[in-house]
């Protein structure tokens, strides 16, 4: 064979295991050779005796085997520290293998983000609700762990927290804040009913007549019937403001004082007018007359 070496490190550059002829050129020996920089040795049994002689110098991933130069084994060039684990490798029976994710978090080799894990030999991101038991993530006051997930608390839990006020008129419903219902707004207090003239029904605030009150029974106190005698009295007005506006009255009753100034014609169409007026209106009033006898009557039974 031959063995290709550098002319000043003696260091090995190519081995040719051709058996030695002398009628082989350089180039075909080795192809890239160079008298300059390299010197071609002829080999004839052992190389032993030109490495000892220093003529050839071996490499550290070479060694001598059986008279051949021959690469180191894998093992040898681990056991020689030839081969060395780079700082995320490990050795493990005669074999460099990466270190477990642990293993590189515990030698620093590997910085783990707050929000990170390991799990098996993996990294991954923490869960939200770890990542909220350990303080890094901060919940809003308004704000509750669900299913692993943030969520808005229900409003009433907000409430109860003090996180959120309503106003005296407002309640919470299907987790949304409304207005109390009116009945609601009566019986808290913040809507003052005139009863028994007022009542609820159906969400709306509504009246009842002096008939209505008298009929139902509902007049209790002393001003209840008075009131009750009131509103007849006004209804009264209102009926005859129907028939007869103000102006219109004003008109009549003014024809007819004039009508008594004068000669007083028995046909005069003031006068008529008047009468008509005055008799329609005292109709009116017989229409209530009943009841604000009635009411009258029950009253000074009640509260003499």
């Amino acid at each position: 064979m031959y063995v290709i070496v550098d002319k000043t490190s003696k260091e090995i550059i190519n081995i040719n295991p051709r058996v030695v002829d002398s009628s082989l050129n350089k180039q075909d020996i080795y192809f890239q050779y160079n008298s300059v920089n390299m010197q071609i040795l002829a080999v004839e049994g052992s190389v032993d005796s030109l490495v000892n002689s220093g003529k050839i110098k071996l490499r550290g991933n070479e060694k001598i085997s059986n008279g051949w130069i021959l690469d180191k084994s894998y093992e040898e060039k681990l056991n020689e520290g030839i081969i060395t684990p780079l700082p995320y490798q490990k050795i493990v029976d005669g074999k460099i293998v990466d270190k477990t994710i642990q293993e590189q978090v515990d030698e620093g080799i590997i910085v783990l983000q707050e929000d990170q894990k390991i799990e098996g030999n993996t990294i991954i991101k923490k869960s939200i609700e770890e990542q909220v038991n350990e303080g890094i993530i901060e919940l809003l006051p308004e704000q509750m762990l669900k299913n692993g997930e943030i969520v808005e608390k229900p409003l009433a839990l907000q409430l109860e927290e003090g996180h959120i006020t309503l106003e005296p008129n407002q309640k919470i419903e299907n987790n949304q804040i409304v207005d109390k219902t009116l009945q609601e707004q009566v019986d808290a207090g913040l809507i003052e009913l005139d009863e028994p003239f007022e009542y609820v029904n159906e969400n709306q605030i509504e009246y009842r007549t002096s008939q209505e009150v008298f009929d139902q029974e509902l007049l209790i106190t002393e001003d209840h019937f008075n009131k009750a005698i009131a509103l007849i009295n006004q209804d009264i007005e209102e009926s005859i403001r129907t028939e007869f506006s103000l102006g219109v009255e004003l008109k009549i009753t003014k024809s007819y004082l004039d009508w008594l100034n004068e000669e007083k014609p028995e046909n005069d169409p003031r006068k008529i007018a008047y009468n008509e007026m005055q008799e329609k209106i005292g109709q009116i009033k017989a229409g209530f007359s009943e009841l604000k006898e009635a009411l009258k009557t029950e009253l000074e039974t009640k509260f003499p």
